[in-house]
């Protein structure tokens, strides 16, 4: 089973090849899989502070601790 990283990371290549059914871990065009798990990585950290409008539906929520557990699910998704 894929991390949260590795899934982003197909999904980032896929996205960059043009084909959803590329496999990245072939790439004959010398793009590492190592680069795509930096961006992956990269990408889920600017995901990890939620932005205002975020927050705002957050709140709609009442005193749920969402934003707590939403920080928990990226960390857990970083963590791998």
């Amino acid at each position: 089973m894929d991390t949260m990283i590795e899934k982003v990371a197909r999904a980032l290549y896929c996205e960059r090849i043009g084909d959803p059914d590329y496999d990245f871990e072939d790439d004959p065009r010398g793009w590492s899989r190592s680069m795509h798990i930096a961006q992956a990585r990269a990408a889920i950290e600017a995901m990890r502070e939620p932005t205002e409008a975020m927050e705002n539906a957050a709140i709609t929520y009442g005193d749920s601790p969402i934003l707590l557990t939403y920080e928990a699910m990226i960390d857990a998704a970083l963590e791998g």
